[in-house]
């Protein structure tokens, strides 16, 4: 029996900083590696096809929006690695997919430790802590969806959970500022609301979800930064919710409509001898 080729797919937009770093690794232990690449405006393609990835562009677009289902028909294997240029797998969590891959009969999907950073700080207390996440995926046998946050599934009999330890883990850093956290959420807010099936089960769970970890919130000052991050994600998913529940983004349109009301009912009448300043006006 042949040992099962594993392809590793990185998903890319504007990464040269951190590119070369992801694939350092990615090359050395993979049997193919993929960049998919969101049409980025600075290097990062040309790094990539320079070290020996073979990269695909994709259009852009927001974080959350991906579509999975088209990137898991690229690689030329079915067992595939899946993780971002911000993220670097140790040696023995390679170590141990591998194995589980080559001696377990059947199996669809890994779970695989992750250690979490979040604006610097790994804290088990914190609603962004260590945890396992399906990252090793065989595209036939496991459910692949563009759902965020549930991009991939399986029936638990076929698969497994690989246990973090200290050299086996995937060290996943994320929001290294405020202002990450908000340009990344933003789109995930609105990923979040649009993948629900129903928009008032998705709002009563946002409403949930602002208040929960309260009490842990309050007792770990040390992880305050956290809490009001996880409150500013769910509030975005409640107010997506709420837009989509009365008929979607309406704002822009009636903008435009009032400007062009505004313009019709005062500029367009107004003589070139008026002074715009003594004409009565009203509220749009």
């Amino acid at each position: 029996m042949s040992t099962p080729k594993i392809s590793c797919v990185i998903g890319t937009y504007n990464e040269e900083a951190r590119i070369t770093r992801a694939l350092t690794h990615a090359l050395q232990w993979a049997d193919e590696v993929i960049v998919v690449d969101k049409s980025s405006t600075d290097q990062t393609p040309e790094i990539a096809l320079r070290m020996g990835a073979r990269v695909v562009t994709v259009p852009w677009s927001p974080q959350g929006h991906e579509r999975v289902t088209d990137t898991m028909q690229l690689p030329a294997n079915d067992w595939v690695f899946f993780f971002t240029a911000g993220e670097i797998p140790s040696r023995g969590l390679i170590a141990a997919m591998k194995e589980a891959v080559e001696t377990t009969p059947d199996l669809a999907l890994i779970m695989v430790p992750v250690a979490f950073f979040s604006f610097g700080i790994n804290n088990p207390r914190s609603v962004w802590r260590n945890n396992s996440q399906p990252r090793a995926i065989h595209r036939r046998r496991a459910s692949i969806s563009n759902t965020v946050h549930a991009n991939f599934g399986c029936d638990p009999v076929n698969r497994i959970i690989i246990p973090m330890t200290q050299g086996c883990y995937l060290l996943h850093q994320t929001h290294a500022t405020v202002a990450d956290f908000v340009r990344s959420h933003c789109d995930y807010m609105s990923a979040e609301a649009a993948g629900a099936n129903d928009l008032n089960a998705k709002l009563a769970e946002a409403r949930s979800m602002i208040i929960a970890n309260e009490a842990n919130f309050s007792a770990h000052p040390e992880i305050e930064i956290h809490a009001h991050a996880w409150k500013l994600y769910w509030h975005g998913v409640a107010l997506h919710c709420l837009e989509a529940l009365a008929g979607g983004p309406k704002a822009p349109a009636e903008y435009l409509a009032r400007a062009e009301r505004v313009l019709a009912r005062e500029w367009a009448t107004i003589s070139p001898t008026q002074n715009y300043e003594n004409t009565n006006t009203t509220a749009a």
